[in-house]
């Protein structure tokens, strides 16, 4: 490794292990979900709002925070857990072997391992992380960061609050203690002491984008940038709290309705100030052609019920509508569409969709993963503009079913989400849409036309995979598979065993509204059979080959990682999941509320996770997220 690169990677590589570590355990800690679906009103009681108030740390912060995201402590969490089959897999032997493996492997000897420690000690607690706009748009860099190269500075602040249970603060602050010391070795340098208001905080860096670490034996306080620090150490309630913002409380409140419990997890985007944004620098206009650009704010919690989870997500529709929320008030399910999703798929997604604004959110994902700058995601919508004349003819009703490793396919091909999946969707003009395919080409793409069971289908071969489309009547069938695509066309004119003929699908969607503009469903273990033993075991060979290729430099000392074999299989999660999981969704007219069980999976649970990594690693350009977020996988070198 350059010498120049390693006090870079040395602090921001360990840092990344925060999101990394806490995302695989995470993962498991959050396996499960069963869904029942019910109306939204548009009208919000007194008892609706009244739990808002009692989320940690909303009284003391503004209205103007524009993301808060909230996950309990497992002391918490535990006792609510107790009979659910959430709980279940958790303690499966295989699940704590895992666990114990995480365990075994911060404790081998190697210059992060106290910061691993730290980081398996908080993954127990309760997490708070919240941002917000720079104060009167101060973005420019300080003299010391111009100095050092560094001109670029975030336009906004954010920070998180780790509280330790009753039980753990004394080890947590002995784990902290460690983990700042391992910090400051791998930084190369002091760390300095700033108070700031009560808090004393270790300073590791000097910039606007520098961690600032703080306990007080009560809690522990992860700022990035001094500004950020401020915010977390100010005492004084603001002038207009965040609980009492009509925003937070139209976005967040139809979440708690009808819940007598607090949620376990919780997420809320104000969404308005990026929308701005966008509006300023885009003066063509492109974003207003995307859907997303309708959403004000967005929203979502876990709730436990029973035996399972509860999850909502609400999604809170600004002045003008764009895209698929033009008509997400009025399409419905396609009944017919169901009963030709073969019953053994492992899940199937269907409702309203817009296909331009979906290809544009592709690219935008990517840049953001791939740390692109704000100027270039900005211009994510211009690369849909050569495949404008097919995907203005799709929709606006679609259907995703996946088959769980049914056939084989190309290596390569088959990381693709769609690989092993089915995709129908209407088509405005079925005429249209098939010239437009017969005659689409974009440099070496070329399109073949070919009849297979009396339909005509095109497909276009896009570096190492290729992508086929049979066009029926009003519709056009999607696959990356040929043979799926072979059974797809004979289910639509002789459609065989049903997903809804099963008896999970069938007690599932007993209370899905009639209204439901949007279906999510995998049968019982359907998640673990149908996309975790597809993707984990790419993962674990991998990480098998990474480290196999670190020892072909005798200079190097083993990788610290964990050994790939450890991971659970999905059958091991499977067997504790009883009951299906499902998600259905009603446009109420100011947002569209999903609503859902689920035995294992708790999605805005896992999302305090992503968020971590996504805003709490400080960076500075050199390695965007995706990539730190790789370098634990691979190994720490020295």
């Amino acid at each position: 490794m350059s010498p120049m690169l390693k006090p870079v990677v040395s602090v921001r590589r360990v840092l990344a292990s925060v999101g990394v570590c806490i995302l695989l355990a995470g993962a498991f800690l959050s396996i499960t979900s069963h869904a029942q679906a019910q109306e939204p009103s548009a009208s919000l009681t007194r008892e609706d709002v009244s739990g808002l108030s009692k989320l940690p740390e909303v009284q003391r912060l503004g209205d103007d925070t524009t993301a808060y995201v909230f996950r309990m402590g497992w002391e918490e969490l535990k006792p609510q857990l107790a009979g659910t089959q959430a709980l279940e897999a958790i303690e499966d032997p295989q699940i704590q072997a895992f666990f114990k493996a995480f365990k075994a492997a911060s404790e081998r000897p190697h210059p992060a391992s106290p910061f691993f420690k730290f980081l398996l000690a908080a993954l127990h607690d309760q997490l708070v992380m919240v941002t917000r706009p720079i104060p009167g748009g101060q973005t420019q860099p300080s003299e010391e960061e111009e100095e050092q190269g560094k001109t670029a500075k975030p336009s906004t602040q954010n920070f998180a609050i780790i509280t330790p249970g009753p039980q753990g603060k004394a080890q947590f602050g002995e784990l902290y203690g460690k983990a700042i010391e391992a910090l400051k070795e791998a930084a190369e340098a002091e760390a300095e002491k700033s108070k700031i208001g009560a808090l004393t905080f270790d300073v590791l860096e000097k910039t606007g984008t520098g961690l600032h670490t703080a306990w007080n034996n009560e809690r522990c306080y992860w700022a990035i940038g001094a500004g950020a620090a401020r915010w977390a150490a100010e005492s004084s309630a603001p002038p207009r709290s965040l609980a009492r913002s009509e925003l937070f409380q139209t976005t967040v409140g139809p979440l708690f309705k009808g819940q007598q419990r607090q949620p376990i997890a919780l997420y809320y985007y104000d969404l308005r100030p990026w929308w701005r944004k966008v509006d300023s620098m885009d003066q063509q206009g492109m974003w207003k052609q995307v859907s997303w650009h309708s959403l004000d704010a967005v929203a979502g919690a876990t709730f436990v019920e029973k035996d399972h989870y509860r999850n909502r997500h609400y999604w809170r529709i600004g002045p003008e509508r764009y895209g698929l929320f033009k008509s997400s008030g009025e399409a419905r399910i396609n009944e017919a569409w169901l009963k030709r999703v073969p019953a053994d798929c492992s899940g199937f997604t269907t409702g309203v969709y817009d296909a331009y604004s979906l290809m544009a959110f592709l690219p935008t994902i990517f840049m953001h993963l791939f740390g692109a700058d704000e100027n270039t995601i900005m211009q994510a919508p211009m690369f849909m503009m050569p495949f404008q004349p097919i995907l203005k003819e799709l929709g606006p009703r679609y259907l995703i079913y996946r088959m769980p490793g049914r056939y084989g396919s190309f290596p390569i091909a088959d990381v693709f989400p769609l690989s092993n999946a089915v995709v129908i969707s209407e088509v405005r003009d079925a005429a249209a849409f098939k010239r437009v395919l017969q005659t689409f080409a974009m440099g070496p793409v070329q399109p073949h036309t070919s009849t297979v069971l009396g339909r005509t289908v095109v497909s276009i071969n896009v570096m190492y995979f290729t992508i086929y489309f049979a066009v029926l009547d009003n519709e056009v069938l999607i696959s990356m598979h040929p043979q799926l695509l072979k059974d797809a066309i004979e289910a639509a004119e002789r459609p065989g065993p049903s997903v809804m003929e099963t008896s999970a699908y069938k007690e599932a969607v007993r209370h899905i509204p009639p209204k439901a503009c949007f279906l999510l469903y995998m049968p019982p273990g359907g998640f673990s059979r149908g996309i975790y033993d597809h993707y984990i075991p790419m993962l674990q060979q991998a990480m098998a080959l990474a480290s196999a290729f670190r020892g072909f430099d005798s200079g190097q000392k083993p990788a610290s990682t964990l050994d790939p074999i450890v991971f659970p299989r999905g059958s091991d999660i499977a067997r504790h999941a009883r009951q299906a999981t499902i998600l259905s969704a009603v446009d109420d007219g100011q947002g569209v509320l999903f609503d859902g069980t689920a035995p294992i999976l708790a999605t805005p649970y896992y999302w305090a996770y992503v968020h971590a990594l996504n805003r709490l690693i400080p960076m500075e350009g050199e390695y965007p997220p995706l990539m730190l977020a790789v370098l634990p996988f691979i190994g720490l070198p020295e």
